[in-house]
């Protein structure tokens, strides 16, 4: 197996992009033959009724983790939650899944974002190419040291 820090975390539902603050967390390549991930984080208590109904519904939940480094590229993965623990105002979340296809998923979300903030055209395009090169992040980390 082998352990990765995580930088951060977001779940990508029908609505948006919901940005997890955490305090602390990390991923791990199982490296079981079925390319399964392990997801810990570790987060305020003010999270546990998101997670406590994605538990529940059994509900997949579409993952973007930037491992090691803010400027390495989100990592997509289909994730479910497999266990929580508290302690006192903090939680332990553990989600398990795959990676999903390594489709430049952040060049479509930018793509769908610009578009959906008016850019068209021509200025649709610079805009584009100047967002992919700086490899512009929606997703930081909001909490922890």
């Amino acid at each position: 197996m082998k352990t990765f820090k995580i930088v951060s975390l977001v779940i990508v539902d029908a609505p948006g992009r919901r940005v997890i603050p955490f305090i602390d967390g990390l991923i791990i390549n199982k490296e079981d033959g079925k390319g399964t991930w392990l997801i810990e984080a570790y987060m305020s208590h003010d999270q546990l009724s998101f997670f406590r109904e994605a538990e529940k519904t059994h509900q997949e939940l579409e993952t973007e983790v930037v491992i090691t480094y803010a400027n390495n590229d989100p990592a997509p993965l289909a994730t479910h939650v497999c266990g929580i623990k508290e302690f006192g105002d903090t939680i332990s979340v553990l989600l398990e899944g795959k990676i999903r296809s390594r489709r430049n998923a952040y060049a479509e979300t930018l793509l769908e974002k610009l578009v959906h903030d008016g850019f068209e055209g021509e200025d649709l395009i610079r805009e584009f190419k100047m967002r992919i090169n700086r490899r512009e992040r929606s997703a930081t980390k909001s909490g922890g040291k």
